[in-house]
């Protein structure tokens, strides 16, 4: 993990613009890092430690985007839906799921369809009996082009983890209405 946290936190200093811009892209992905082990740390869940080291998909998922879309806010507007099947994932796989998610719920936020008070975001959870898919649907925010041409940090952080550390897939599709991301994770890196 200490390597893993290095590395990412060199691409975040590697890609900014200013000091400004760099301080706040490593204070995000610190503050995922930290939400995200919270849901590993022994007793936080109740039950054993080894039950304790393991959390939800679902669960990971709602810690992740509560920040920036008021997931289960007082209002009772809820522009967040995760639907689909729940599964356990170990300590160990949520680190990397975590950065990954941070990373599109941050561009959704800056660019997409959280950057809207109409921009919804909906999340399908399915597995095969091998594979994690997990679709990112996101529609209400700004008209979008193309996909971008260059690569940014987020994009080559995610595609990184998912390809290395997961051995799964990614892909986008740029949608006038909105982005659909897919990822494919095999089921037995994240158990």
């Amino acid at each position: 993990f200490p390597t893993r946290r290095s590395s990412d936190l060199a691409l975040s200093a590697a890609s900014a613009t200013d000091p400004k811009a760099m301080a706040r892209a490593i204070q995000e992905r610190l503050t995922a890092f930290t939400r995200a082990h919270e849901l590993t740390r022994p007793g936080l869940m109740g039950g054993d430690e080894a039950q304790s080291q393991r959390t939800t998909l679902q669960k990971l998922i709602e810690v992740i985007v509560a920040p920036y879309a008021g997931f289960g806010s007082q209002g009772g507007v809820k522009c967040v839906e995760i639907e689909g099947e729940d599964i356990t994932i170990s300590g160990a796989a949520v680190t990397g799921l975590a950065l990954v998610l941070h990373e599109f719920t941050t561009n959704a936020a800056k660019y997409g369809a959280l950057s809207k008070p109409a921009g919804t975001l909906h999340l399908l959870c399915a597995s095969t009996a091998d594979d994690l898919v997990l679709t990112w649907s996101e529609r209400g925010g700004p008209a979008i082009e193309p996909g971008p041409k260059k690569e940014g940090f987020g994009g080559v952080l995610a595609h990184r983890t998912v390809k290395g550390q997961f051995g799964g897939e990614l892909s986008y599709q740029w949608d006038p209405e909105g982005l659909t991301i897919r990822m494919r994770l095999p089921l037995q890196r994240l158990s």
